[in-house]
């Protein structure tokens, strides 16, 4: 069974992805049969700021990379 949204028990396959369930009463009957996309990104952005706004507790802000390149000053 796929996570819940807000749940905390996200399981992360071995490429780091992991589905994530949206409630069907979180959806809207136009994308209920459909995927779900976006033409612009402020109309992602505006999607994602109504998602969050319906967690509860605080937002956290995750940050993420593609690669890591050591410099001169840090071995990795």
């Amino acid at each position: 069974m796929a996570n819940i949204v807000g749940d905390g028990n996200h399981k992360f396959n071995e490429i780091g992805k992991s589905n994530i369930e949206i409630p069907s009463d979180l959806l809207n009957d136009d994308s209920k049969n459909s995927e779900i996309l976006a033409s612009t990104l402020q109309y992602v952005k505006t999607e994602n700021d109504f998602m969050l706004s319906l967690l509860p507790g605080d937002e956290k802000e995750k940050l993420s990379f593609d690669f890591m390149q050591s410099d001169k000053d840090c071995d990795i």
